[in-house]
């Protein structure tokens, strides 16, 4: 996980391309940034992700149906860790332990919302005896 203090093109498409070492994803949800969508033109964004076959929505702004997991995941790390974090610099996202809370909340941490399981057992289909 990466923090940034901005959000910018450049910030965004320097985590997406260094994430593409685990594979290039079918689609991304993002909400409407300028560092995502443009009404005027297609923003390098749109173009980087269009040239590896992925494909970008964005989310209405009026669905809490389309936002409602990730907007909760950026309350969740704000109450839970941010909170609490201590930052030799703020560029410092990886040495304050904000991996490793993200893979405790994706592999560990029971959600109310998906009846006790954790984010991965949901999403690789593990299913409680």
């Amino acid at each position: 996980m990466e923090l940034y203090r901005t959000q910018t093109a450049d910030q965004v498409l320097e985590v997406y391309r260094r994430r593409l070492g685990i594979g290039v994803p079918k689609e991304m949800l993002t909400d409407r940034g300028r560092q995502y969508t443009n009404w005027r033109e297609t923003t390098r964004f749109e173009r980087e992700l269009g040239e590896r076959a992925g494909e970008a929505h964005q989310y209405r702004s009026s669905s809490s149906d389309d936002a409602g997991e990730i907007e909760r995941f950026w309350k969740t790390i704000y109450e839970e860790f941010l909170v609490r974090a201590q930052f030799g610099k703020f560029r410092g996202g990886e040495e304050s332990g904000s991996g490793k809370w993200v893979q405790y909340y994706n592999h560990k941490r029971p959600h109310q919302g998906i009846g006790g399981l954790c984010p991965a057992d949901r999403y690789f289909r593990f299913r409680p005896s």
